[in-house]
């Protein structure tokens, strides 16, 4: 987030400056790191579920790729089966969500928002516990559906 804003700063404060609202300025944090919702299209429940459901498939994903019982690719294969599920997940819902799937990656714009232009915008109209809870409750689901899935499997055998 950092690097970002040192890359763009001009920009983001021409933005920025050209905002008549704090709900505004707050945008213009959040499309600058990619990390924003259309409310107008997604409530703050579709939002979290949304946040849930995205990371929920990343973590089953990553699990069934790394499960040596499993007979899938060979281990080589593993990183670009996950970047590409990451890729897949951002085209599907980035432009409504965001795409958080962890909670680092909306925490990190967020300080460094805070310590620029202070802790109203950083807020922004998007609640931080969403980009939060969202992708922990995600990751938590989608481990627990892996390993029911397994579950099944194993009891196939």
């Amino acid at each position: 987030a950092a690097v970002n804003f040192g890359l763009y700063k001009n920009a983001i404060r021409s933005q920025e400056r050209a905002a008549a609202t704090a709900a505004e300025r707050a945008a213009v944090w959040g499309g600058a790191f990619g990390v924003m919702h259309d409310a107008k299209v997604l409530s703050r429940r579709g939002l979290f579920l949304t946040e849930l459901g995205t990371t929920a498939t990343l973590l089953f994903a990553i699990n069934c790729i790394g499960d040596d019982d499993l007979d899938f690719p060979s281990d080589a294969a593993g990183p670009a089966l996950v970047g590409s599920t990451v890729g897949l997940l951002i085209m599907a819902t980035g432009t409504i969500s965001g795409t958080g799937m962890n909670p680092a990656r909306d925490l990190g714009p967020r300080l460094i928002t805070a310590l620029a232009s202070g802790p109203k915008v950083a807020l922004g109209p998007t609640p931080p516990w969403i980009y939060t809870f969202g992708p922990l409750a995600g990751a938590l689901t989608g481990c627990a559906a892996y390993k029911a899935f397994k579950g099944l499997l194993d009891a196939d055998a």
